[in-house]
């Protein structure tokens, strides 16, 4: 017995007006053909066989118009083709979440595809729209907060991004760039931190990997701030804390054991004049250089918690500490040291109670030891003064005020 592949209904002329065809001989109609006027008006494809129509195609004229598929049978299409005249593509509309929504549309020119968008919560309006030139992506324009606005937009060449811009509050001014390299990754980023429409931080990118930061912080125009990256994190800064044009300020980040080294040139003579150690945040330790920036002329030494524990002083710039002054573990000045006549011996000796100077010792005749004693009242007035003439480290005469 044959198989039936196709049937035809016929109207009362004798022309058909249904055609009815099994495509894949399997006994079952997966086919359907309708005409009107004798052109083909529709057609109807169930390649399952499943009794639920999968592909619906649309005519006028006997030209194909539209298509519309339903490939999981669900009775609802995730998929419409729209076409030219001369047959040719012109748009598509696809459910991408399988939500029942179309939610995604395509325009094609010259068969190539040159708008893409999408609708995600069918509102009527695009979050996101992909534009294209000879089939090739330029743009992407997209509403990341859904507020109806496309905020983002990436620019691409030779199919692949090379900016992305934000206007994030919508004023028409960009708040953010990022600059990719013919690889796509990352080379520079600008941006606006305080949103007054003009770019005042700069980063640079190496192998994908931050390296170099300006910043402008004050908002004039001039950057006032550099920082250097490397693998570890800030390597080291340059500010212009004073807003001269000058960078004066230098932090450093690889200088062990500390974690933090600041140079300072206040004067802008190009010279270090000062010079900060920190460990995780806390200042340990300070020099003050001389005016070549090569000989320390002060340095102070700070414990765990930044207070000031001592403080050894060059005042001749001979390259030898001439004065030396000594704080208890509240900061507080507890006595000091002095080599009044360059002979690297401590000859006068300042005592003092409750940040008050109470008493000073003198060596006169540089042997080690004290022979001249004053005494300080709570004002730091003299009351008394013992001096040792025979120096024997025996007072021999008392004065009194």
């Amino acid at each position: 017995q044959g198989n039936i592949h196709q049937e035809m209904d016929l109207d009362e002329s004798g022309k058909p007006f249904k055609i009815r065809e099994d495509t894949n001989a399997d006994q079952k109609v997966d086919t359907v053909y309708h005409i009107e006027k004798g052109q083909i008006s529709r057609i109807t494809r169930d390649p399952d066989g499943d009794g639920i129509t999968n592909v619906l195609e649309l005519y006028e004229n006997g030209t194909l118009v539209e298509r519309r598929n339903d490939a999981n049978g669900s009775g609802v299409m995730e998929e419409r083709f729209f076409f030219h005249t001369d047959g040719s593509l012109a748009r598509r509309q696809l459910d991408m979440d399988g939500d029942g929504n179309l939610d995604m549309l395509e325009i094609y020119r010259n068969g190539l595809i040159h708008i893409q968008q999408w609708d995600q919560d069918q509102d009527k309006k695009y979050e996101k729209i992909a534009v294209f030139e000879k089939g090739d992506i330029i743009r992407i324009e997209e509403d990341s907060d859904m507020d109806g606005t496309r905020e983002t937009v990436v620019s691409y060449r030779n199919g692949r991004p090379f900016v992305q811009a934000v206007d994030a509050n919508q004023d028409g001014k960009e708040e953010l760039r990022i600059f990719y390299d013919a690889d796509g990754q990352t080379e520079r980023i600008e941006k606006d931190i305080s949103m007054d429409g003009r770019m005042d931080m700069f980063q640079r990118y190496q192998d994908n990997r931050l390296v170099f930061v300006e910043k402008d912080t004050n908002d004039n125009g001039e950057i006032d701030t550099k920082i250097w990256y490397d693998k570890g994190g800030e390597k080291n800064i340059l500010r212009d804390l004073d807003h001269d044009g000058r960078f004066e300020t230098t932090h450093w980040y690889d200088r062990q054991p500390w974690t933090r080294v600041t140079e300072m040139d206040a004067d802008g003579s190009g010279n270090v004049d000062a010079r900060s150690y920190f460990m995780n945040g806390i200042l340990r330790r300070r020099e003050t250089l001389g005016k070549n920036g090569d000989l320390v002329e002060v340095l102070e030494n700070f414990n765990e918690k930044g207070l000031l524990m001592s403080s050894l002083q060059d005042s001749d710039a001979d390259g030898q500490w001439d004065m030396t002054w000594y704080f208890d573990d509240r900061g507080r000045v507890q006595r000091g040291e002095r080599d009044s006549d360059a002979d690297h011996r401590v000859d006068t000796w300042y005592y003092y109670e409750n940040e008050r100077l109470s008493e000073v010792s003198e060596d006169t005749n540089d042997d080690g030891r004290p022979d001249v004693w004053e005494v300080y009242d709570a004002s730091e007035k003299m009351t008394q003064r013992k001096k040792d003439l025979d120096f024997d480290g025996v007072a021999d005469i008392e004065e009194r005020f």
